[in-house]
């Protein structure tokens, strides 16, 4: 459930506009709201409605570094964006993008910490220990002296995480950061700034489309339509539970826990205060129990596919053989050996870094190993 807050105003718009061209309509429309200083606040819109631009207009990048034009006024902590030196907002107002390597500087995880500390002039006998601290914090301090292009899709997002919370920001700003990981890393990722937030008591401001993992730390949610205006803003159960043909008619998805409380709402005929809808996975499971129908959580399908591919219809069309691969003195893959049939779906699942995109490299032929065991 979403916390109750009586927090100050850490950011506020007044009447906020946005637009790339001064003679077209503007991205960004009169735009009016205010982030706390200890709100979790979720960010919603179709694409293109301008979520992205909004995070850079709040830490002052927008419209500087580009063609564009303002109407209206951002302030924070009282003072407008505009009356403070160029870059001083950016140390206070951090982003994490979609992709984290648009974000790296230099070759390996400690070198790329350490020039965030050199530019914020930090002496260099306290750099060592607020690196180590840091990667702690976010799991990656076995990997401090890795190259980071070896690393993982997950692990690279936590080095990019890592960056910014050097800069002890007062508002961190997540634009999509876990839409290229996969489920458990997303998670995890998830989890990690949920337990961040709760330590150094940051505000935050997530945009994002996969919102199930979002949602149970989310205070409010603010809701833009394609044209660039707040049609909505409220606690998540108000606003998934109570506007969600809103939501679905602007092509914004709704969480999954959200479709599963719909739908079962819908074929019993029941009905519950929205304050008491569950946004969790773990709150759905309890209350689908309370009104009796725990087991509508996991159903079984049975498919009638029947793929004839078994024996002497067997149609191999790759195959790898004691595969291994090493980075350096690094091993990511071990003997490993597979066989694909033609009409094969196959999904390769592994924890993070466990290999499976440099597998994926090794078949395509992108990357090589020592003797040639792949081949199709």
């Amino acid at each position: 459930m979403s916390r109750k807050h009586h927090s100050q105003a850490l950011i506020k718009l007044d009447d906020f506009s946005f637009g790339y061209e001064a003679n077209k309509a503007p991205l960004l429309k009169n735009l009016s709201f205010t982030i706390g200083d200890d709100e979790a606040i979720l960010l919603i819109g179709p694409s293109g409605s301008g979520k992205s631009t909004l995070a850079l207009c709040l830490n002052s990048l927008y419209p500087d570094v580009i063609e564009g034009w303002t109407e209206g006024e951002i302030h924070y902590k009282g003072t407008p964006l505009h009356e403070f030196e160029k870059g001083a907002i950016n140390q206070e107002i951090s982003v994490v993008f979609q992709d984290p390597e648009s974000q790296f500087c230099m070759v390996t995880v400690e070198d790329e910490l350490a020039f965030t500390l050199e530019n914020i002039n930090t002496p260099r006998e306290e750099m060592q220990k607020k690196i180590d601290d840091i990667l702690q914090l976010v799991g990656l301090i076995d990997v401090k002296y890795r190259p980071i292009h070896e690393l993982s899709g997950g692990q690279k997002q936590k080095v990019a995480l890592a960056s910014v919370l050097l800069l002890e920001p007062t508002l961190l700003i997540l634009d999509e950061p876990t839409a290229n990981l996969d489920p458990a890393s997303r998670f995890e990722f998830t989890q990690i700034l949920k337990q961040l937030k709760e330590e150094r008591n940051f505000a935050l401001l997530i945009i994002e489309h996969h919102l199930d993992d979002w949602l149970p730390m989310a205070d409010r949610v603010l809701a833009i339509n394609s044209e660039g205006e707040l049609m909505a803003e409220g606690t998540p159960q108000e606003i998934f539970y109570n506007r969600i043909s809103l939501l679905k008619n602007e092509g914004i998805h709704i969480p999954k826990v959200v479709e599963t409380v719909i739908s079962t709402l819908a074929t019993d005929n029941g009905s519950s205060a929205v304050k008491d809808l569950p946004l969790s996975e773990k709150d759905l499971a309890t209350w689908l129990q309370k009104i009796g129908k725990p087991s509508i959580f996991i159903q079984e399908k049975k498919s009638n596919l029947v793929l004839d591919q078994i024996g002497d219809n067997f149609d191999e069309v790759l195959s790898l053989c004691n595969v291994s691969f090493s980075r350096g003195k690094q091993s990511i893959l071990t003997d490993i050996s597979l066989s694909l049939a033609r009409g094969e779906l196959v999904a390769i699942v592994g924890q993070n870094g466990a290999g499976k995109s440099t597998l994926l490299q090794l078949i395509a032929g992108i990357l090589k190993t020592s003797q040639d065991h792949v081949f199709s």
